[in-house]
């Protein structure tokens, strides 16, 4: 039996005028080159994992809508029933959006979410351009950086009071909503955030990974997805308070050679999460297992196929408005709640 032709692959993107450039590029940039444009889940997601692929030889395509026949990758918030060609095989991007049942097989973000049937999991790619904490500063143990929009650490840690103790204490919390990338002025990482139990488990172990790659030990909160990665005490500390964060924060200043120790095991673990690593995962996913699943949706009629595509559809309605009421009611009990 001849070998199965091999799939088209579609990277599907709204593509907002300042990414056009680059479906009209031979040889499009190494993410790396453009880390500012490497924000949000699509791009992430989506237009950084083509970049990547493409620049290992990839045969892939951009479009700004599936297309018929292809094995089309999309990210949860370009997928659309109303844009959806029942004749598109889609490889859902999921991000920490709730389960794509639009899509034939899904790519997550934790390995909690993960059945290894449908649902694949990939690490998110590291930072692009990460700028690694300057050697320079030794083992100083002063600037606290929350790398991230500020909206998205916890209350108690951008309280004046959290700042205030800081400064008593020799320390300060810098908030980077821009130039993510750079940690170069950083000595530690803190990231603990507030969100119900369900969109944590949806969230990615990326302030971990990009700390481990900075160069700078982690003060995290609990978090399913750090925890999944925790494989001894110096992957970073973990704390859920302002005081627990000031206790590790003397600990990194106070105890000889933590500081040192964590730094040298984020480097070794980094090597697991490097941009190469996460290629591989890609390529070995593509090639395997969607591509198996990928002909067996190709060879099935296409009754079959309008038939599924028509009930995934009315699930994914339900589903969509039944996680928008769920997010209206959290953020209401959130505002109810805070002083």
């Amino acid at each position: 039996m001849p070998a199965a032709p091999r799939p088209r692959i579609v990277f599907v993107h709204s593509l907002p005028r300042f990414w056009r450039d680059l479906a009209e590029l031979a040889q499009p940039p190494a993410p790396g080159e453009i880390p500012d444009r490497m924000r949000g889940g699509r791009n992430a997601w989506v237009l950084q994992t083509y970049l990547w692929l493409r620049r290992r030889g990839l045969a892939a395509e951009l479009s700004t809508r599936p297309l018929p026949g292809a094995l089309c990758v999309v990210h949860y918030d370009d997928l659309r029933a109303r844009d959806l060609a029942a004749d598109s095989y889609v490889l859902g991007a999921r991000g920490d959006r709730p389960p794509m049942l639009l899509a034939d097989q899904q790519v997550v973000q934790t390995p909690l979410l993960a059945n290894g049937v449908s649902s694949h999991f990939v690490p998110n790619w590291p930072q692009p351009g990460l700028l690694a904490r300057d050697p320079a500063r030794g083992l100083r143990v002063e600037r606290v950086g929350f790398v991230g929009r500020e909206r998205n650490l916890s209350p108690e840690f951008r309280s004046p009071e959290f700042r205030r103790a800081l400064a008593l204490r020799g320390f300060a919390l810098v908030v980077r909503e821009d130039r993510w990338w750079d940690h170069r002025d950083l000595d530690a990482i803190l990231a603990v955030r507030t969100a119900s139990p369900a969109k944590l488990r949806t969230k990615p172990a990326s302030k971990l990974v990009n700390a481990w790659h900075a160069g700078c030990p982690a003060l995290l909160g609990p978090e399913p997805a750090f925890e999944a990665r925790r494989l001894s005490s110096l992957d970073y500390l973990p704390v859920a308070t302002p005081e627990e964060a000031l206790a590790a924060l003397r600990r990194l200043r106070e105890e000889t050679g933590l500081y040192s120790a964590m730094v040298e095991n984020g480097r070794r673990r980094a090597r697991e999460f490097s941009a190469e690593a996460i290629a591989v995962r890609w390529e070995d996913l593509l090639a395997g297992p969607v591509a198996e699943d990928f002909e067996r949706w190709r060879r099935a009629p296409r009754r079959a196929r309008w038939l599924r595509f028509a009930l995934r559809a009315a699930q994914q309605g339900v589903r969509r408005d039944r996680d928008r009421d769920y997010a209206r009611q959290h953020h209401a009990r959130l505002w109810e709640t805070r002083p």
